[in-house]
């Protein structure tokens, strides 16, 4: 058995705002005690500097200093906009049954942006 030494020790942050979140619930159609309809409006501004060089471990040099990948930096600088939208029904007494829908796209980006992301849940 290995003491798992080899990574070393680390430490997080938290001391700057990496971005800044308005978003509202709006109940759209409530038709009875059994159905309701909810919308979601999100705006999202992301703050702070890209490419900033921070201490990385990685397999090939166990501690150097380099810009983090684009999928692990903290902040791409860009402004979102999402949209939901989401019912649940009552089918029984015990049963209650719900479906979601969710986008969230990069509306305003730099060079780079996360993706969009787009989900259903039910």
């Amino acid at each position: 058995m290995t003491s798992g030494d080899f990574v070393g020790s680390f430490s997080t942050s938290s001391g700057n705002f990496r971005d800044v979140t308005i978003s509202a619930l709006i109940r759209l159609k409530k038709e009875d005690r059994k159905s309701k309809w909810n919308g979601e409006i999100t705006f999202q501004k992301s703050f702070g500097q890209k490419d900033v060089k921070d201490t990385m471990v990685t397999p090939v040099d166990p501690i150097s200093e380099m810009v983090p990948l684009y999928a692990i930096q903290p902040r791409d600088g860009a402004f979102r906009f999402a949209l939901g939208i989401t019912n649940v029904n009552q089918i029984t007494e015990n049963l209650i049954w719900g479906n979601q829908v969710h986008t969230k796209t990069a509306v305003a980006k730099d060079d780079w942006a996360f993706g969009s992301k787009y989900s259903f849940n039910t």
